[in-house]
């Protein structure tokens, strides 16, 4: 029996040795070889256009040869492996010769699956290497691998992944993957999603990771210090850079829930346009959140953003936080919470184009650039709102050209745009401290208004610049031009002061309705330059005035 055995090897030896190759190839994966083909064949495996074999059939058999098909059927998985290789070793590890079956030399392979319902999915590529064992019904491709996947149950369209090594278990559903990957990996898919109302997930790009799990519709766990997801949506798109990155997907297998970026996380995410750049926020925190139906981006762990928006800001705004969330629609909204020792918030409203107008930028008052500081909450609409909370938070506006500038103490604070563009009007409350600058348009030189109220409130529109005091007022106005000595103006009951400072800090109007108001100036000899004595008023009642008059 043993001597019969080698000699029927013999004589598949020598036919393969010997033999012609005078039939076409057939496609990796194209079904049944014509009849007039030669093939080898034992229990379910079957090969054609083998050049050599040899081996013992219940041991080990290699075959050799550039034209090598190979179609191993898996009833269990109701899958078929149809690959091609230059040199194929068979060797029985439990049950017989198919057992293991290793594949090197530019490989190609195709994986057809049906599933109950008819439904066919494809794993189809080329590798340097790979190995098969049956029993587990896992395919290892080694070196280059490039790998095409199509899944029309869970993917719009085939998706694509390449890496140094991925090893398929094809006896579960979907394939599942254990990808090894260098610089130059990827995953790429596009979900089959029907979610109506939010962005939709176009695609999703995994890049730059060192090992990863993919079970399309079901998981995607990826690692390395330079891991990268990008989610397209049909208005924008996010990205993450992080030391693990984690996909969830919804009920239905096929659906992005969300994208999970932890460990040194760099993102950035975009919301297009139309014409012009895009809407952009960058920066860098300790963890990100995609969150797809919500069409929201959660960022946590010291948060540094740089903000960009053509519509409503004059060059990137700056925010620093705790935990930023922000909707990826039209505008982005923020969230923001924070620590008052690391909190900030720096932006600076577009300049309203006044055709028309020679008028000095000295000769009105500005916000120019915008910075709240150690705020506890907000939130930040660009060319909307801004609204910030916090028991020690500091606001201040600063424009160089204008000559103006802002600092306040306060716990609240409410601004408003004007058009999408310049900050129309800023209200801040809560044991007000201030300090206002401007240059006095007539002789160059620095004025203020320095003191303390319950609420300041800055309107800047076409038609009032100014600034609205209430509440008990301690005020000192300083104008070395005008005055020997700072002005005062003081009221510890309900009053108002309102300083315009479209004009000089100088102009004012002031109602005291306990009629307790005191109001003190020395003003400064106009032909010595010396100062003139003159009494204080004291427990003012309603009052109007310019000392300068």
């Amino acid at each position: 029996m043993k001597s019969r055995s080698v000699c029927l090897l013999l004589q598949i030896c020598l036919f393969g040795m010997l033999a012609p190759v005078w039939f076409v190839e057939p496609a990796i994966g194209a079904g049944q070889p014509p009849e007039d083909v030669k093939r080898l064949t034992f229990g379910d495996v079957q090969v054609v256009h083998f050049q050599r074999v040899s081996g013992n059939i219940n041991r080990e058999i290699r075959l050799v040869g550039p034209k090598t098909v190979v179609t191993v059927p898996e009833k269990s998985s109701r899958s078929t492996l149809v690959f091609h290789a230059d040199t194929i070793l068979f060797r029985k590890e439990k049950q017989d010769v198919s057992d293991f079956i290793d594949m090197r030399g530019n490989l190609r392979y195709t994986v057809t699956q049906k599933d109950p319902d008819g439904t066919e999915r494809v794993l189809e590529g080329t590798a340097v290497a790979g190995t098969y064992r049956r029993v587990e019904q896992k395919i290892e491709l080694r070196g280059d691998v490039d790998a095409r996947l199509t899944d029309p149950a869970r993917l719009r369209r085939p998706a694509t992944l390449r890496a140094e090594r991925i090893a398929v278990q094809i006896g579960v559903t979907p394939f599942q993957y254990q990808l090894t990957g260098n610089s130059n990996s990827e995953v790429r898919f596009a979900p089959r999603t029907e979610a109506s109302g939010t962005p939709r997930v176009e695609e999703v790009r995994l890049a730059r990771f060192r090992e990863g799990v993919f079970q399309p519709g079901r998981q995607a766990a990826f690692s390395g210090p330079e891991t990268r997801i990008e989610i397209d949506q049909s208005d924008g798109r996010a990205r993450f850079e992080a030391e693990r990155i984690t996909l969830a997907f919804e009920s239905d297998d096929r659906t992005v829930a969300r994208a999970t970026g932890e460990g040194r996380v760099q993102a950035r995410v975009e919301r297009s346009r139309g014409t012009g750049a895009p809407e952009t926020v960058e920066g860098q925190c300790e963890r990100a959140v995609f969150l797809a139906r919500e069409a929201q981006v959660l960022l946590k762990g010291r948060v540094d953003l740089t903000l960009l928006s053509a519509e409503a800001l004059q060059g990137p705004g700056r925010l620093l936080a705790e935990q930023v969330a922000f909707m990826t629609g039209r505008p982005y909204h923020y969230t923001v919470s924070g620590s008052p020792e690391r909190s900030r918030l720096v932006f600076t409203p577009r300049s309203p184009v006044s055709p028309g107008s020679d008028a000095s930028p000295r000769s009105r008052f500005a916000f120019g650039t915008i910075t709240i500081e150690s705020f506890e909450r907000g939130e930040f609409v660009p060319g909307e709102k801004a609204l910030f909370t916090g028991t020690g938070l500091f606001f201040r506006s600063e424009a160089p050209d204008a000559g103006s500038a802002a600092r306040v103490r306060c716990q609240q604070v409410v601004a408003r745009f004007l058009n999408e563009e310049v900050v129309s009007t800023a209200e801040l409350t809560g044991g007000v401290t201030f300090d206002v600058q401007r240059v006095d348009p007539l002789s160059g030189r620095p004025q203020a208004a320095r003191g303390k109220a319950e609420r300041a409130t800055f309107r800047n529109t076409a038609q009032a610049r100014e600034v609205q005091l209430t509440g008990p007022l301690e005020v000192e106005i300083i104008d070395e031009v005008a005055l020997a000595a700072p002005g005062v103006i003081r009221d510890p009951g309900a009053s108002s002061l309102t300083l315009d400072l479209s004009q000089d800090l100088l102009t004012f109007d002031i109602e005291s309705a306990q009629a307790t108001g005191e109001i003190r100036f020395q003003p400064r000899d106009a032909e010595t330059g010396t100062s003139a004595p003159v009494s204080p008023s004291r427990k003012a009642a309603p009052n109007r005035g310019n000392p300068r008059r």
